[in-house]
C-alpha cells in the first residue's frame, strides 16, 4: 500500500529531460528540399529545428548563443555546410 503512495507522489515530478517550453519562431530558411526554423524558446534560448522534406529532422537549441548565431547555423543547414 506504502509503493502505491510513493509512485503517485512521483507522478507529479518533472525531470530535468521533462523540461516543457514554449517556442516563438522568427526566421525561416529554405532552399531545395531543405528547411530551417529559427526559434527562441521560453526560457530565452536561441535555436533551429532542421527540415527535410517537409520532415523535422532535429530541433538544435544554443545555450549562451545569440538570435545571429542561430541564423548563422539555418543558413548554414539551408545550404548544405552543416551536414546531419
Amino acid at each position: 500500500m506504502n509503493e502505491i503512495k510513493e509512485e503517485e507522489k512521483q507522478e507529479g515530478i518533472m525531470t530535468r529531460f521533462e523540461k516543457r517550453y514554449t517556442y516563438e519562431y522568427l526566421h525561416k530558411y529554405i532552399r531545395d528540399n531543405l528547411r530551417a526554423d529559427v526559434f527562441k524558446r521560453s526560457d530565452g534560448v536561441y535555436g533551429i529545428e532542421m527540415y527535410k522534406d517537409d520532415t523535422l529532422i532535429k530541433r538544435e537549441p544554443y545555450d549562451g548563443k545569440s538570435e545571429a548565431w542561430a541564423e548563422s547555423a539555418a543558413e548554414n543547414y539551408v545550404d548544405g555546410i552543416k551536414v546531419l
